[in-house]
């Protein structure tokens, strides 16, 4: 075995600080250049949220897959990466949309009505009579 002895918990926690290093100065330029971030209950939960399952999570469970099946056979199943991101921005776009429609009071005009619906936003179905 030729990987060096440290833990899969190290190693995300240094990815973790260098990303924070990076972003850091662009947040700073950001805030110098006026742009502000409206700190309130659901802003939190969106961050904890992507800061919990997509990068945590996601990042445990793939290097704990490559523990288990070897790094050569993993290796084989990268070019999957973009193609299950793309399937998944298509799965969940609806959402998305759905929830800057009910915020800001949007009308949708869809023929997939449920998410829409059910996140409150004014939806009309030109489909239907």
């Amino acid at each position: 075995d030729k990987r060096p002895p440290i833990s899969g918990f190290s190693f995300v926690a240094v990815s973790f600080a260098i990303a924070a290093a990076i972003n850091i100065p662009i947040a700073i330029v950001e805030q110098m250049l006026g742009a502000r971030m409206v700190v309130g209950p659901s802003s939190l939960a969106v961050v904890a949220y992507t800061a919990i399952f997509p990068s945590v999570l996601a990042y445990l469970m793939f290097n704990r897959g490559v523990e288990i099946i070897g790094p050569t056979r993993a290796g084989a199943f990268m070019h999957l990466v973009p193609l299950f991101t793309a399937g998944l921005a298509i799965a969940t776009a609806d959402g998305y949309i759905a929830a800057i429609a009910a915020a800001n009071g949007f009308t949708v005009a869809t023929r997939d009505t449920g998410a829409f619906e059910a996140a409150g936003a004014a939806v009309i179905n030109p489909w239907q009579a």
